[in-house]
């Protein structure tokens, strides 16, 4: 190999002995030709640095001087305390909604955005979600404690620090529920975001910088050029926890070719995607440009914690309209391989949390029981308003206004949702119904006549 070559290749194919072999491969083909012309060796020498600074190219990408990529890529971020990211998925509920009027079924998708500041340093992070634009989450973590929309964040220090508190929120950390009375200071958990982001957001400016980031190949997301990053994410275990089967996490980032910034992060594990969202923004910024302010608590209606029937009462169907101020809506007294077996008034409770100091909230609500032959139940819980006790919470945070007319929720086919003259209807199959009988069912109901 030439001098050349020895001092302006050799230092950067130097990590890569596939390339070195290749580069050193060209150079040896001039041998046999040291006969010819200058002429011919100058053109063939020239093909010998072309052909290097081709291989060079595909490789480490870089305008000037020996900045690599991974140098751009920590360059693109920035070297103030704080990571801010703004990231964006389309995300699935696992719920599935249909259109009664055909049939016709789509899973429930929402996007999702979340904006991150991350102060690693003072143990600081900031995560506000949105979803479909509408705010959904707020949550400061800090060395003190953790703050939300619906207040503090309980945590197994939190619990520590105020064991009274705690005990009449029913909350514990032990398995024998007893809190005692006696305040500890416990330190808190270090911060941490979404896990399926926390180890892109909290190890790849660290993992560019260790040298942990290894480019696995190019390609293209959403016509833009990237570069693929692969990164391996530590994650914390509990070291008094049973033996339990390692398992390959990483993430898969792809940086853009121009800006050498993330556009898209993609979770693996054992080699599986599991998750992948956009990087909308990325960089870091002063501490004095960024969010940690306390979250602002939503109002307290909404800080809904538990529901329940606290009692009821066999009541006849006719009777059901009284008790709801409005026509019942049922199956007669027969559907499919079902029949009716009871109906009842019940008197359905809301807590919400203790600083609210809001009392229950107590309503009326009717349920239609049907049993097939097998003794399985099918029932109707039909009230007034998205009751947490029927199963409404998970549903309100995905749809706050609920399905809409002329639509039935699915949750795995055993539990449906839906609004219909001014009553929220639950359906509880219990596996009695497969999933085309429980639309069948919601389909055919009718006012008790």
């Amino acid at each position: 190999m030439t001098a050349m070559l020895d001092h302006e290749v050799l230092e950067l194919l130097a990590d890569d002995p596939e390339l070195l072999a290749l580069a050193d491969a060209v150079a040896a083909a001039r041998e046999p030709v040291k006969v010819r012309r200058r002429v011919s060796r100058t053109v063939l020498a020239g093909a010998v640095v072309l052909a290097a600074a081709l291989v060079i190219a595909l490789v480490a990408p870089w305008n000037g001087g020996h900045r690599t990529l991974v140098d751009r890529a920590m360059a693109a971020i920035g070297d103030e305390p704080v990571l801010h990211a703004i990231t964006r998925e389309t995300s699935s509920a696992g719920l599935t909604v249909v259109d009664l009027a055909t049939g016709k079924r789509a899973p429930l998708q929402s996007v999702v955005e979340q904006e991150i500041w991350y102060d690693q340093a003072r143990g600081l992070a900031h995560t506000i979600t949105r979803r479909d634009g509408r705010l959904s989450d707020d949550v400061l973590e800090t060395p003190a404690g953790g703050f939300s929309i619906d207040g503090p964040v309980i945590t197994c220090a939190w619990i520590a620090r105020h064991p009274v508190e705690a005990t009449k929120e029913r909350v514990s950390c032990r398995f024998d529920g007893k809190n005692g009375t006696t305040p500890r200071d416990v330190p808190e958990q270090p911060p941490s975001v979404d896990p399926a982001l926390g180890g892109f957001l909290t190890q790849y400016r660290d993992a560019l910088a260790g040298g942990q980031v290894h480019k696995t190949g190019e390609g293209e997301v959403d016509g833009t050029p990237v570069y693929w990053l692969s990164i391996p994410i530590e994650v914390p275990t509990d070291p008094t926890a049973p033996p339990s089967p390692s398992i390959d996490e990483r993430e898969v980032v792809a940086v853009d070719r121009d800006s050498y910034r993330p556009v898209l992060v993609k979770t693996l594990f054992n080699g599986s995607e599991a998750r992948a969202y956009h990087v909308i923004e990325i960089g870091s910024v002063s501490r004095a440009e960024a969010d940690f302010s306390k979250p602002e608590l939503r109002p307290a209606r909404e800080r809904v914690t538990a529901g329940g029937v606290k009692s009821q009462a066999e009541i006849k169907a006719s009777q059901a309209a009284s008790v709801l101020g409005r026509p019942a809506l049922w199956l007669g007294k027969e559907f499919d391989n079902l029949t009716l077996s009871s109906v009842e008034r019940q008197t359905i409770t809301t807590g919400y949390l203790r600083s609210t100091g809001l009392p229950p909230r107590i309503d009326d609500a009717v349920r239609f029981t049907y049993t097939d032959t097998q003794g399985n139940h099918f029932r109707l819980e039909e009230s007034l308003r998205p009751e947490f006790g029927f199963g409404w919470g998970f549903v309100s945070n995905w749809m706050p206004e609920g399905p809409a007319p002329g639509e039935l929720v699915l949750d795995g086919g055993f539990e449906g949702f839906m609004v219909r003259d001014g009553l929220y209807i639950a359906i509880q199959s219990f596996g009695v119904l497969e999933i085309d009988q429980t639309i069948a069912a919601a389909q055919a109901l009718v006012p008790v006549g």
